[in-house]
């Protein structure tokens, strides 16, 4: 079996883990590999080894630095290929989202490019007689992310470019249900040009999102997740003093009202809503379709070959199970937002 570590001083390393999570293929129903799952040891380890690499990087002028974004810029658009197969192995969306979420994560890296120009200061002269006041950002030291599994490449690189092109260390504990995509950045960022040690890639738990939010020598959180989640990083990680940025419940929310196609509305909504696949969910940004009341049961609408053709876009995908998995999903929502709409 597999066996996905972390990354941790440049260095491959089950660390001090004794415990393993399951990986599956959502597209199979099989396990793939298994990750380890960290302890506070590793977490420390990682944040050690961040904090040396900092004091370096960050007296690098940042036009250096954004040289290194502008190489990791190249390899992601040189590799998109491989990289959404590799989301889609342990996420289980189709190709063509995830390469889609390739094109999202490029434009954070690209945006980093430009922190010459971000990074500069402000001066301003005689604010009051005989004061003058000026302004610089400086690096934090060592900061850390903690990912969902929705989009395992997308989101630790809405953290990671920036936070490494401002000067700092930065430490990832990604989603355990999908950590191959985090190891993968790790792999680009190394081949671009960042320092062994200043990006480090913890795997794990709650056990593992605990020891972060307590650590002293981490200076800020950034989370996304949903928003149980989001106020418990948010009431812990401030408690101990740390900047934090707790992004939960993004939902884009969607009514099918009265006078609609339910067909069309079908056909629209399929690849957004959650849809299970055998072990694997598919979560791609909608809730549920809302459904007016007084309308036909949506659920007995959906055809086989409907949901079928969505996930033929699976690489690997079994067709028995993938079909059976995805329309019980689809016919289960609807029919659960079908009872809500009924409420009084």
């Amino acid at each position: 079996m597999r066996r996905i570590e972390h990354i941790i001083d440049g260095e491959t390393t089950a660390g001090s883990a004794t415990g393993t999570g399951p990986v599956f293929n959502p597209a199979t129903g099989e396990q793939t590999a298994e990750v380890v799952l960290g302890t506070p040891a590793d977490v420390d380890a990682a944040v050690a080894a961040a904090a040396r690499a900092a004091e370096e990087w960050a007296e690098w002028p940042p036009a250096r630095r954004a040289r290194v974004m502008f190489a990791l810029r190249a390899l992601i658009d040189n590799r998109r290929d491989h990289i959404a197969r590799t989301i889609s192995a342990e996420h289980g969306k189709t190709h063509e989202d995830a390469l889609g979420e390739v094109t999202r994560a490029l434009e954070v890296v690209e945006y980093a490019c430009g922190i010459p120009e971000l990074l500069k200061g402000d001066f301003s002269r005689n604010v009051a007689r005989g004061l003058d006041t000026c302004s610089e950002r400086q690096p934090l030291g060592v900061v850390a992310g903690i990912t969902p599994f929705n989009f395992p490449f997308m989101v630790p690189l809405w953290m990671i470019p920036m936070a490494l092109a401002c000067g700092n260390g930065f430490v990832l504990k990604p989603s355990e249900r999908d950590p191959s995509s985090a190891n993968l950045i790790h792999e680009l960022c190394t081949e671009a040009g960042v320092p062994q040690g200043l990006l480090n890639v913890v795997h794990g738990d709650r056990r593992a999102v605990d020891a972060i939010l307590d650590h002293p020598g981490i200076a800020a959180i950034s989370f996304v997740g949903s928003t149980p989640v989001a106020e418990y990083i948010y009431g812990r990680g401030s408690s101990a003093g740390k900047r934090v940025q707790a992004l939960g419940g993004a939902k884009n929310h969607m009514i099918i009202l009265p006078d609609a196609d339910l067909d069309q509305a079908a056909d629209g909504d399929l690849p957004l809503v959650d849809q299970q696949l055998d072990a694997g969910l598919l979560h791609l940004g909608a809730p549920e379709p809302k459904e007016a009341r007084g309308r036909p049961a949506a659920a007995d609408r959906l055809d086989q070959g409907r949901c079928m053709e969505f996930a033929r876009g699976i690489p690997g995908a079994n067709e028995d199970r993938a079909h059976s998995g995805s329309r019980l999903g689809i016919a289960s929502t609807i029919r659960r937002a079908e009872r809500r709409a009924a409420r009084p």
